[in-house]
Parts: structure tokens; sequence; C-alpha cells
């Protein structure tokens, strides 16, 4: 039997893990680099497929400022943000004479190129690292720290690659069936552990419960940190690995090279400050609040300044980001003081300040008189964003199948090169933006705004490009994103908070409520309070009244109930709905579900027959007896706020109703009630 030779071979390459290096961060820093360096080394695979004649199908890098400054065709200082997701297709045409072996003999030869190409990029890297921070006469200090250095850098990478050709050219799931074959086994490590990296040792090789051993510990850490020159670089307790000091130190040093200095000529180019000192999680939970201190009063901070420079308190200046929006045309030193400064939670406690008692309360006295003149502290809470495209390898099949690959991967580039502008627009900052993830922190009143801003982004992109596709297979290319979006007090850590964000993203949004779905949930510290998951019109449409513009459901639900309806009606400012009678509210209502409604993300089914109407009269009746609506609010302003309560706290799916699912209006969920009162006080909690 004879078979007709291919013409074609597609090479599918990805570089992980990515769980591993990105999600294990305990600073915002941490999570930038690593998602940078991820895009650094993967860019560097491109580079040395495409030499070997490839031509790229995804993702569209043409533009992409990473590819460029790596190619030699950029500036001196690469893009600030990784852009370049970790996997990428390039296919490969057979030329004259070239039969079906050659070809793919030619396509795997490029692959183990592009994995020579990341193992090369990533020892230059940690090579850069390990002079500057970790010298001979450093390591040499240790217990075996060389030999512990040499492992971990040499065996971390785990690179994975599959051909396709044929009937299976078109089929863009086969990598991830690839990734499933298990070719790396990381072995457990003996020792202590790294601080960032929980399963690596750490490298001074030393076991600090042992008592002879633990002086020799802190002694290594010690002179790693004197040879750092800064506590930003490395943190009084902490104990790294060789791959989070890569992370977390590369971009102090020359360690970024472009193609031609790997290949023997040029130098590296250390980052910039702006790339290097990322806004902390606290420091994005105050930004509000510093635009509204730097904006209206400014007294105040000269005296909290001046107050500090009295106690003797050492103020560092922590906070250089200059990409937040609404405080790039400030000057004045609070907005880059260190966060921890004007947070009462922080002063109050020595082991995050470094002040001692006398310090600790003069600062803390200075702080809360700034809070009385500017009415209020800022907030504890953040936002963190994560987005992914739903089906992405199902849309490429169905446009691959009509001839047409080139159109998703156009609207691929073409949204990820926005996301950085809608960011920024929103007073957030881009972690990642690569195809179709993103990964970005926000201020909690910029989040939903910035989420639906980029969903739209998103549908545009896409709309082109679903136009090309005949009609009749249109619905087979479901081109929407889905998204997490968790509010988190500063205070968590930030490798719980992105694992969160990820279950968020992939067991709720995506797989519970169907796709081109939003899960939003708040973290508090003494655990997760509320979580809510909807549709992007729901979110969008949910709650609306006149003159309300392009505002989110719960900003709309959150300012009526907090303040009113902001249409002039005459109510005084006290909340309709105070956190004692919501939580009195939904006691109640359990009683009248089928499910205790008290556990985030419950949501009850109400009767068939009136069960509605029950409820509705039964929330009007609690809302006026209770003591937060006497002369304030009469019966119409009470049956109103329960209408628009009801709407938003519909469960509201993307896929199909189950058979045992109730319709959307004859669901309710209290979560979205607490999310909108959270939001509309911005995280403050009552007094």
């Amino acid at each position: 039997m004879s078979h007709a030779r291919p013409v074609k071979v597609r090479l599918h390459f990805t570089l992980g893990p990515v769980q591993g290096f990105v999600g294990e961060s305990r600073r915002t820093r941490d999570l930038w680099g690593s998602s940078f360096m991820l895009s650094y080394l993967v860019v560097h695979a491109l580079a040395a497929v495409r030499a070997r004649n490839g031509e790229l199908v995804l993702p569209d890098v043409e533009n992409d400022g990473l590819l460029a400054w790596i190619e030699g065709r950029g500036g001196e200082l690469p893009p600030a943000v990784g852009s370049v997701p970790n996997r990428f297709t390039v296919e490969f045409t057979a030329v004259d004479g070239e039969d079906d072996q050659r070809l793919h003999r030619r396509a795997g030869d490029a692959a183990c190129a592009g994995k020579a190409a990341v193992g090369k990029a990533w020892r230059s890297a940690a090579e850069a690292v390990r002079e500057r921070f970790f010298p001979a006469a450093i390591l040499g200090a240790g217990k075996e720290s060389a030999s512990i250095w040499n492992r971990q850098i040499e065996h971390f990478w785990d690179v994975a690659w599959i051909l396709t050709s044929g009937e299976d050219l078109e089929d863009f799931s086969a990598l991830d069936v690839r990734k499933n074959w298990r070719t790396k086994d990381y072995a457990p490590e003996a020792g202590d552990k790294c601080s960032i990296m929980t399963g690596w040792q750490e490298l001074s090789g030393y076991v600090r419960s042992w008592p002879e051993e633990q002086k020799a510990q802190l002694a290594f850490w010690d002179r790693v940190m004197q040879q750092a020159g800064s506590n930003l670089d490395v943190q009084k307790g902490e104990r790294l690995c060789a791959i989070a000091a890569v992370k977390r130190l590369y971009p102090r040093v020359a360690a970024l090279k472009t193609r031609a200095a790997l290949q023997g000529g040029g130098d590296g180019a250390a980052l910039a400050d702006g790339q290097v000192n990322w806004p902390s999680t606290r420091y994005m939970a105050s930004v509000p609040w510093l635009a509204r201190v730097l904006g209206q009063h400014v007294r105040a901070a000269d005296a909290f300044l001046e107050a500090l420079d009295a106690a003797d308190v050492r103020c560092t200046d922590a906070e250089r980001n200059t990409k937040i929006a609404s405080l790039a045309g400030f000057t004045h030193r609070l907005r880059f003081l260190d966060s921890n400064l004007y947070d009462r939670r922080s002063l109050s406690n020595s082991r995050v300040t470094g002040l001692d008692r006398r310090r600790s309360e003069a600062a803390l006295a200075a702080a809360e008189r700034l809070y009385r003149e500017v009415g209020g502290p800022p907030s504890s809470y953040y936002a963190l964003l994560l987005m992914d495209g739903d089906s992405m390898g199902k849309v490429l099949r169905v446009f691959g199948e009509e001839g047409k690959i080139g159109a998703p991967t156009r609207a691929l580039g073409r949204f990820g090169r926005g996301v950085g502008e809608i960011v920024r627009g929103h007073n957030g900052v881009t972690v990642y933006a690569g195809g179709d993830d993103v990964l970005a922190l926000l201020p909690l009143s910029n989040a939903l705004g910035c989420a639906l801003a980029l969903e739209a982004s998103y549908r545009d992109a896409f709309g082109e490009a679903c136009d090309r596709l005949p009609a009749g297979r249109r619905e087979d290319a479901p081109a929407t994103i889905s998204a997490s979006l968790l509010f988190a007090d500063a205070q968590l850590p930030l490798r719980f908070v992105l694992a969160e964000a990820h279950h968020l993203l992939d067991g709720v949004a995506k797989e519970a409520n169907g796709r081109s779905s939003i899960a939003v949930a708040l973290w508090k510290p003494s655990g997760m309070t509320a979580r809510w998951a909807t549709t992007w019109g729901h979110l969008r449409s949910a709650g609306g009244a006149g003159g309300e513009g392009g505002e989110h459901a719960l900003g709309r639900l959150g300012r009526y109930l907090v303040a009113g309806d902001g249409q002039g009606d005459g109510r005084d400012e006290r909340a309709l709905i105070s956190s004692s009678l919501l939580y009195r509210l939904r006691e109640q209502f359990s009683q009248l579900f089928d499910t205790t409604l008290d556990v985030p993300g419950a949501v009850g089914s109400l009767p068939a027959e009136g069960g509605g109407e029950f409820v509705g009269t039964l929330m009007t009746a609690l809302l006026l007896q209770s003591q937060e609506v006497t002369g304030a609010a009469d019966v119409e302003a009470c049956r109103t706020a329960v209408q628009r309560v009801r709407e938003v706290c519909q469960q509201r799916r993307h896929r199909p109703l189950l058979a045992h699912e109730a319709p959307p209006d004859r669901t309710f969920t209290f979560d979205a009630l607490i999310l909108a009162r959270f939001l509309a006080r911005d995280g403050q909690e009552e007094a």
C-alpha cells in the first residue's frame, strides 16, 4: 500500500513547568520575573527553530518587541512584560527532493535546536547571577553549594514537542496529549527547602535544625545579603534555591543577552529600574488612597513624612514603578515610600517593618493622624486578574480545516498587544500578556472594569476572524475568553492567591459555568468570604438603570445599597443593607432554600410556584424593619432595592442547564450581594 507523502509537517513545542516556575512566587517581582524569563526562553527557542526554515503558525510575534530585541531588531532594552506564551507551532514544507522521512527529520532537528537554545539562554542568565551574587567565596562557604547550584540549574526545564502531519496536521491538541507523557521526574531534594520554591533545596546546604549548622546557614545568607547590597534583592530570613535565585536576581545583572551575544558577540543588558522594582500587593491595594492623598491632602502627607523623620524612621523608597496611571503625575516622596510604612497592620508588626517598639509606635501614631486628615486608611485588598481563551485548540482546528489558520493567529496577536494599554488605563500593572493569556494586578475599584474591557477587546479581535469562516462553521469556533478575579488581602501569600485564581478560572469559570464567564472571589485573612460566577453579559447588564453608563452590575448594586441610588432621591448616606443585616438575611433565607447559603459559592433554588414573589416580599419587610432604613427609605425604595438585588444575585451560566438545575429567575446567591457591598466600601470594614 502506498501513502501520499505529506508536504507539510508541524512542530508543536512547549516549555515547562509553568506552575512550578511562575506559580511559586513570593513577591510581585518574583511573579513578573518568572513570567518574563519564561517568555525570554521560549523566544530563544522560537528564533532557533525559525532559523531552520520553519514558518511560524502560532503565535503572532512578528511585531513582538521581545523577539525583535533578541534578534537584534529592537532597542537597547527589552520590553518590560513577557508577551510570548510557553508554546508555539512552526510549519515545515517539503522542498524539492525531500521525502517524508527527511522532512520529519528536519523538523525534529529544529526541535532539538530549540531545546538547546533554551538551555543556552538559561545557563547564560544563571551564570551572570552566580557571578554577581554567589561568587566562589560565598558558594565555597556553603555545604556542597556549588553542586546544588549546578544540579538545579541543569535539570529544571522540561521541553516537550510533537510533530503532526497528514490528517493530523490541524490537531493543535496533540501537544497536550504529548505533555501527559512523563519524560522528566523531579527527584525529592534533601535538606532545608527554598523560601520561594518549596520543593527545592536552599543553596547553603546546611540544615538549621542541627545546632552545629544553624549558625553556618545564617552566616551564608548574611553574606549573600551583603553581596546584594539591598534587602529588595534578598530579604532577611529568605533562603533561595538556584532557580529562585535566578528568577529573583537576573534583572539586576547583565543576564539577558541578544542572540548575537549568545553566539559570541556583544554584551548583555541589565533591565531598567522600572522593570526591576514592581509594586507590592500592599502598594496596589493603596493606589486609590495614594491618589486621593497626593491630589487633595499634600500637607497631611508632608506632616506624615516629617513625623517619620522626627522618629528616626528610615524611609525606604521601595516603590519606584511608574506605570500606574493615576500616580504618574505625582513626584511626592509618599508615592515612593515602602507601603508598609503607611499600613496600620504592618506598622504594628516589627517583623514586617524592622522597627523597634519606640519607632513603631511613633510611626503608627503618625499614620493614625494621617488617616484622620484624609478620611481613613488605605485598603488592604488588591485584585489579581487571570484570563485565558476558551477551547483554543478547537478554535484553531476549525480555522485550520478551513485553510484560515492565520486569522486567529492575527486576532490573538492584536489582543495581546492591546492588553497593556487597557490595564494601564485601569491603574493596573500587567505581569504577563501572551496570546490569549493575561495576568494583571489592579486596585479593587478598577478590576471588574478592566476585566470587562479586556473581554470586549478579545471579542473585537476575533470578530473579523470569525467573519472569515463559512456561516455553518462559526458556531464550531467559539472565540470566547474566561477570567478569574480574586480580591485578596495583601498579607495572604502570593503563591496561594495565584493558585486559587487558577482554580477559579479552570474549575469554576470554565468548567462549572461553561466558559465565556468570570469567577470572582473574596479572600480575607480568615478565609474565603464570597465566590460568584456569572456570564459577561450578566455582569454588564444586570441591575442596570438609566444614566449609569458602562458600570458593571456589582458596582451599580453596591453604590445603590451603600449610598442610595445616586439619582438625588433625598436619602442619606447610610447603608441600605449593613453587614449585620446582610448576614441576618442570609441566615433566614437559608431556611427557605434547598441549600445552606452561608458557604461561598452556594446558590439557592426558589420554589416553582410563588417563590420569587415571597422572597421579594420577605426581603422588603426585613429592610423596612431594620434600623438602617428608618426615616430614610420608604416602601417603594425598598422594593426597588430588592428588585435590583434579585436581578444581580441570579445564577447565570453559559452552559445549558442540567435537569436538576433551576432557571435563573428561581435562583439566588448572597455572594454577589457581599461582593457588591465590599467593592462599594473600597474593601473597608464597617466600624
